[in-house]
């Protein structure tokens, strides 16, 4: 995994700063073992106004607290799962998304989006975190 991730003691000014720079929807939130324990998403910046900016500067668990965005399911998944397994978690737990982890790394994710547009008669080539999928 050679992506971008968010320590839980990171503000989220980070996130708004790294997720816009490299196009990305969510970032895992790792705490200090770089385990997996939430994710930041771009719905996590829903409701953001002028009077809710000085939250940006809050650690990313204090900022989904303080914004109501704290969703206790997370999905972690190992590379041996399914992928159809993969979605049903991803379904009941109701996310977006599921992180994949090896022996307690985190090596990658699959999305709802990566599954449809795979799936998907449609083109989605158009969205430029579809170029850089591997699904």
């Amino acid at each position: 995994w050679h992506g971008v991730c968010v320590c839980v003691c990171v503000c989220v000014f980070v996130f708004v700063e790294e997720g816009g720079s490299w196009d990305l929807s969510a970032l895992p939130i790792l705490d200090a073992s770089d385990r997996v324990i939430g994710t930041l998403s771009q719905s996590d910046m829903r409701g953001m106004t002028k009077c809710h900016l000085k939250e940006l500067l809050l650690p990313v668990m204090e900022y989904r607290k303080a914004m109501g965005t704290i969703h206790n399911s997370q999905v972690v998944v190992e590379p041996t799962t399914t992928l159809s397994v993969a979605i049903q978690k991803i379904v009941k737990e109701d996310v977006h998304r599921a992180w994949i982890v090896d022996d307690g790394v985190l090596v990658g994710v699959v999305s709802m989006t990566d599954v449809l547009s795979r799936f998907s008669p449609y083109d989605f080539t158009f969205l430029p975190y579809f170029l850089r999928s591997r699904l």
